[in-house]
């Protein structure tokens, strides 16, 4: 087969999951993730059930193809904003800022704003521990970086802290996703919470 045709019959099956997806996210938003099943997907996505079926085998499996696309987009504006700091304390604002942005986006707030993941289905819940540990990860790295420059005590359990000012990022999702929190506030509330409870 041509080169040139297998990029027009990837550029092609790249646009029929990418409407898939959507048709997924509104659906959700509509009935919950329970209540939506694949022949209704493939009448939204306007196209047939065989051709939904060679991409997901359920709607679980759309979801979780969706939010794992969504946490590697989120790493890459982490990793350009944490590129500009230096100083670890000022990349963890810039961090907490990244995601406080995420969670008051507008496709968070449409889609899985309105679905807690962690209640449902194993792929998604595990996409979500994966991040949580992620954000844990970097967070623990940035608070032992500080604590080596003596930027902060001495005596800081980190790990600790670490799941805490993700616990303060994970209490504003709501707040963020309805739009009565800002990203800006979020964030300096909860870095002034730490480096108050750190300096």
């Amino acid at each position: 087969m041509p080169e040139g045709w297998l990029g027009v019959r990837e550029a092609h099956r790249s646009l029929v999951r990418e409407r898939i997806v959507q048709a997924a996210l509104q659906l959700v938003a509509e009935r919950g993730m329970s209540a939506t099943t694949m022949s209704e997907l493939a009448e939204r996505s306007q196209i047939s059930r065989p051709t939904l079926y060679s991409h997901f085998s359920d709607v679980e499996q759309v979801l979780a193809a969706w939010l794992a696309d969504e946490v590697g987009r989120v790493q890459v504006v982490l990793a350009e904003r944490l590129a500009e700091h230096e100083d670890p304390l000022v990349r963890l604002e810039a961090y907490v800022l990244v995601q406080c942005e995420y969670f008051a986006g507008s496709e968070y707030a449409f889609s899985i704003g309105r679905l807690d993941p962690r209640q449902h289905g194993s792929a998604l819940a595990g996409i979500i521990a994966g991040h949580v540990e992620k954000f844990e990860a970097d967070v623990r790295d940035m608070l032992s970086e500080a604590t080596q420059r003596d930027m902060l005590r001495g005596n800081v359990d980190v790990a600790l802290y670490a799941e805490l000012v993700v616990g303060l990022v994970d209490a504003t999702r709501a707040r963020l996703a309805q739009g009565t929190l800002t990203p800006q506030r979020a964030t300096a509330a909860i870095t002034r919470l730490l480096r108050h409870g750190l300096g």
